[in-house]
Formats: structure tokens, C-alpha cells, sequence
């Protein structure tokens, strides 16, 4: 009854008590499963008291939801010993989330709770333990990994793949210059697969930083530069996005789509050009007649005599021309771009 009450230890690394352990059965010795090692484990799921999920499985660390294993229950697996049994309360954002399970019977943002027990588990070796020979193959196969996740739109699973992939390759000495093209050809392939993962997820902020770090890597690649300007467009960065539209034409001049995107994101600009003309023109006129007003007191309180503090058309023409910022900003930024350029299929 006492284990019942507490409510268990926190065991997120953000200590938001989003995933609380308690020890139901001690284990043995004292290593425990890492990122990447094979575990087998018994467990049992209900959700509002009610069984969803009640089998042995075996599974990969990281890989999970492959097998309707959901980040909570892997997070608790990282800290058990063999044998030892464990319960967990895992809240939605370790569990399944706003989506639920169909699969499985667990609706959206469904408190879970789990009673785990650790079979049998073999270490993933560390990156430290590793050779960098090794590290290319086990890269090869993380690759391969991520893409099939990616094909069945598991997208959570492809980007811990392509991120492995790009962790065991940060690092080429001691290879041979075949060895270092391989390496750098599978740095690549993780960076440019990420970008594509978050654009299909909308993480715009994450799918550009990936997109650049492959252009670290290859300064001319055009699915870099299509796939940086694809996140710019999504975040109104449109500037950003013509620029790298354009670069993507440079280098390969039949791009289609890229013609297409880039004639997008100037009319998008013109639209914008045109909201900006009628804002700060309603705003002159405002000053316009509020002046005008004031000078009118002016004279008839004698204060001012005529011509003397006026706004001369001359001037209001000026005024307006240095204030309407859009059109100098769309200049700028679209530089010598004409719509009919893009629309041409070649």
C-alpha cells in the first residue's frame, strides 16, 4: 500500500514529472540498457484503468514506437537492471501525444500507466568504443533505418536515425581519402534527410539549420539550398527564400519547381508591397490633414501669416517618396526579378 502512494520518482531531464518510476521488484547488478541496445521486456499498459497493451516484445532503444513503445516507457527502460519491474505514470507528451493510438485503443492526450519488467537487454556499444571504420557501417545501416521510417511516415523514428547517422560521422581522422568520401557523403545524406523530415513535420526553424549545416558540408548542393529556401518561404522569410531559389537555379537551371516557388514568393512580395503603399499612404494623409488643420488655426489666430509653416505640395511629395519604405525594400529585395522569368516550364 505504501509503494501505491507515492507517487514515484521523476525521471524526465527536464524534471517535469512527466514520466514518474517506482520500484515494484529490485533487479540485478547494476548496468542498465543504453540508447541503441536490444531489450526484452514484459509489459502491460491500461489507460483509465483499462488494458491497451499486455505482451513480451523485444525492440531497439530509440526505435520504440516501431512496436507502440512510446518515449516514456524507453526513458524508464535506460534506468531498470535486468529483472527489475517497475511502474510508470507517463503523461501525453511522453506517451501518445495529442494523436492518441488508434492502433492500440489509446485516445488523445491519454494519461498512461505501465507495469514494466526487464527480461534481457544487450549494450549498444558507445561512439567512444568504436573505431571510425565502424562507425561508417553502423552509419550505413542507421541510414537505411531512417529512410524506411520515412517512407512509412514514421517521422519521430526517421530523424533518430538520420541523427545517429550524423553523430557517428562528426569525425573523419585516421581514414583513408576513400574512407573520408564515405564519411562525408553519409554526414550529408543525415543533414539534407533531416532537413526533409522537419519540412514534412512544419519544424521550418529546424528543417533550415539542417539545410545549412549540409551546406557546410557541400557548398553547391542544390537540394540544400531548395530545401533552406523551401523553410524561408514557410517562415515569411521571403527575401531569404528568393535568394536561395535563385541560387538553386545557378546551379541547375531546369528546376521546375524551383522557378515555380520563386514566382510565388514574388507575388507574395508584391502583395505584401501593396499592404505597406496603402498603410503609409492612409498615414500621410493623416499628418497631411492634421496639419493642414493646425495651420488653419494658425492664420486665424493670427499667428501665422500666409506661406509661413506650410507643408508645400513639393515637400508632401518628398516626404511621401522617402516614406514609403515598401517599395524600397521590394527593390532591394527582389533586385532585377521579373514575374514572367518563373513562369516558363523549360
Amino acid at each position: 500500500l505504501k509503494s501505491i502512494a507515492t507517487p514515484g520518482e521523476d525521471i524526465t531531464k527536464e524534471k517535469d514529472k512527466g514520466i514518474l518510476k517506482s520500484i515494484a521488484t529490485p533487479g540485478e547488478g547494476f548496468g542498465s540498457p543504453n540508447e541503441g541496445a536490444w531489450v526484452k521486456i514484459e509489459v502491460k499498459g491500461t489507460v483509465n484503468g483499462t488494458v491497451f497493451y499486455d505482451k513480451t516484445v523485444e525492440l531497439t532503444l530509440g526505435e520504440g514506437m516501431d512496436v507502440d513503445i512510446p518515449e516514456g516507457v524507453e526513458t524508464a527502460l535506460q534506468t531498470l537492471t535486468k529483472n527489475e519491474v517497475c511502474k510508470l505514470k507517463v503523461v501525453p507528451k511522453y506517451g501518445f501525444g495529442a494523436a492518441g493510438n488508434d492502433n492500440i485503443g489509446v485516445p488523445a492526450n491519454a494519461d498512461l500507466d505501465y507495469t514494466v519488467k526487464l527480461i534481457d537487454f544487450e549494450k549498444a556499444k558507445e561512439l567512444w568504443e568504436m573505431g571510425q571504420e565502424e562507425k561508417i557501417e553502423q552509419a550505413k545501416g542507421c541510414k537505411d533505418k531512417g529512410t524506411k521510417y520515412f517512407k512509412e511516415g514514421k517521422y519521430q523514428l526517421a530523424i533518430k536515425q538520420y541523427s545517429r547517422v550524423t553523430d557517428l560521422v562528426s569525425y573523419d581522422s585516421g581514414l583513408d581519402d576513400d574512407k573520408k568520401g564515405e564519411n562525408h557523403a553519409l554526414k550529408l545524406a543525415g543533414e539534407l534527410n533531416l532537413a526533409l523530415v522537419y519540412l514534412k513535420l512544419g519544424e521550418h526553424i529546424d528543417a533550415k539549420h539542417h539545410a545549412s549545416k549540409a551546406l557546410e558540408k557541400d557548398p553547391d548542393n542544390v537540394k540544400a539550398y531548395f530545401r533552406k529556401a523551401q523553410a524561408h518561404q514557410h517562415l515569411d522569410e521571403l527575401e531569404q527564400a528568393m535568394s536561395d531559389y535563385k541560387k538553386v537555379l545557378s546551379l541547375d537551371a531546369s528546376n521546375i519547381t524551383a522557378k515555380k516557388e520563386l514566382n510565388v514568393c514574388l507575388l507574395k512580395m508584391k502583395e505584401y508591397r501593396q499592404r505597406e503603399k496603402v498603410v503609409y499612404s492612409g498615414m500621410f494623409d493623416r499628418f497631411a490633414r492634421s496639419d493642414a488643420s493646425k495651420a488653419a488655426a494658425a492664420h486665424k489666430n493670427g499667428v501665422l501669416r500666409d506661406g509661413v509653416g506650410e507643408w508645400s505640395n513639393d515637400k508632401k511629395e518628398k516626404e511621401e517618396k522617402e516614406g514609403d519604405l515598401s517599395e524600397v525594400e521590394l527593390l532591394s529585395s527582389g533586385e532585377d526579378i521579373k514575374a514572367d522569368e518563373f513562369m516558363a516550364t523549360s
